[in-house]
């Protein structure tokens, strides 16, 4: 009940795909920083009570776990604002000791000629200079409890492998989670070459028989899926949405369709994206499928069979940072309109980028 506010931003997979990419460019180095116990170094907000924990039997001098509280004197996990608490006191500190805010990216802050940037209690620095690490570091050290942790090798389940001119993603234990999740560690069989089928367009039939989820938490591999495709699995991303759009009401043939994707994850569980940077230009390639859902039998139940698709990819020096696939939220009335409005929305999309380089 005690709490007002409770949002508190993320860096975004675009900033961090591109911040690797200019690290890679300008040969920067790259330091993990992980706090500890993150959330009880931020002050509570109000005065705030809980009843006594199961376990703990209070003095019988001082009363009985029936007539006593105890006051929260840090914040603990589960709160609903502490998250928010714990952002707000990150950016305090950071100020003290000089970084700036992004006015682009709100979990991205700058100071000289460093970068650092926050995904919840998980940080990433950013340098040009790396015998600048240590007086930076001791600088956070003394606002807040936090550890070293190196060069950036796993950060939020994905795995950074730098070679001398590029970096790898991967993303191997996320896929396995999936795997055995979909109950496929087991089997043998052949993996698909491709994500989804080229012939079959995924329709809502009402009609049809539902997935009883007996064989796997639908929901919960879709999440998942998605989490895998925004940060390291753009060739997964029509896939994956066709397959989300009926999270709510799953039918026999939409789970069949995830354990294809699964299946062709298996075979392709090392494979990722390749950062090579080559240049320094900003590009973005776009593409819509006009009506492709089109289902002459379906349109008076399922409106979006009217609707097209928009895709599209946003690279920097070749490599991508940016990348959607999914269906348009006006009815295009012919091909052009359908290009049209896909082509809109991403060139917004790269005014925005260029103001973050």
């Amino acid at each position: 009940m005690n709490f007002y506010d409770t949002f508190s931003p993320v860096i975004t997979w675009v900033t961090l795909h591109l911040l690797f990419i200019l690290a890679l460019i300008l040969g920067w180095s790259t330091r993990q920083i992980d706090y500890v116990l993150a959330f009880p170094q931020a002050p509570i907000q109000f005065d705030m009570y809980m009843e006594v924990p199961t376990g703990i039997v209070l003095d019988q001098s001082v009363g009985s776990n029936k007539t006593h509280v105890l006051k929260l004197l840090k914040n603990l996990y589960g709160q609903k604002q502490t998250s928010r608490q714990f952002y707000l006191l990150t950016c305090e500190k950071l100020e003290e000791i000089g970084f700036i805010k992004s006015k682009i990216d709100e979990c991205m802050f700058f100071k000289d000629d460093m970068i650092f940037v926050l995904y919840v209690d998980d940080g990433i620095l950013f340098m040009k200079d790396e015998s600048k690490f240590e007086s930076t570091f001791a600088l956070l050290a003394s606002k807040f409890d936090i550890e070293d942790k190196g060069d950036v090798e796993q950060f939020l389940g994905i795995k950074f492998t730098r070679a001398k001119d590029e970096f790898h993603v991967t993303q191997t234990h996320l896929i396995d989670q999936i795997i055995k999740d979909v109950g496929l560690h087991k089997s043998t069989f052949k993996c698909p070459q491709t994500p989804s089928s080229s012939t079959v367009v995924l329709q809502r039939n009402e009609n049809k028989k539902s997935f009883d989820g007996k064989l796997f938490n639908y929901r919960s591999v879709i999440g998942k899926l998605n989490y895998l495709e925004k940060s390291s699995h753009p060739d997964i991303s029509y896939a994956t949405n066709q397959c989300a759009r009926f999270s709510h009401d799953p039918k026999q043939s939409h789970a069949q369709a995830v354990i294809h994707l699964v299946k062709h994850l298996k075979g392709a569980r090392e494979h990722g994206i390749v950062m090579r940077p080559k240049g320094m230009a900003l590009e973005c390639h776009v593409d819509a499928d006009f009506c492709g859902n089109w289902h002459k039998l379906t349109p008076e139940h399922d409106l979006s069979t009217t609707k097209s698709r928009s895709g599209s990819i946003i690279t920097y020096a070749g490599c991508p940072i940016s990348w959607s696939s999914k269906l348009q939220t006006q009815v295009a009335l012919s091909t052009t309109e359908a290009e049209y409005l896909v082509t809109v929305r991403k060139n917004a999309r790269q005014i925005y980028l260029s103001q973050t380089l």
